[in-house]
């Protein structure tokens, strides 16, 4: 069954995703299939061994700053 991205991504804070991409808005992954989460991006990797013909789009689902954070960059 497919889900948009975004709700996958609410569905599952704080994991990363492989999604199976079956729809795009604006050249980017809108709707797809889950094929694995997990909160370890390895193990979510290592869990797409599939034909390089599939499109699997991996992200992670945040948030990237827990809250009460605060993050700076400096650049030398």
């Amino acid at each position: 069954m497919t889900t948009s991205i975004s709700k996958l991504k609410h569905q599952y804070p704080g994991e990363w995703l492989a999604i199976r991409v079956t729809d795009y808005e604006d050249f980017r992954p809108a709707e797809g299939e889950l094929v694995f989460h997990d909160a370890e991006w390895s193990k979510v990797l290592s869990s797409v061994a599939l034909p390089k013909t599939e499109r699997i789009y991996i992200t992670y689902a945040g948030p990237l700053i827990p809250e009460g954070y605060a993050v700076a960059f400096s650049v030398d």
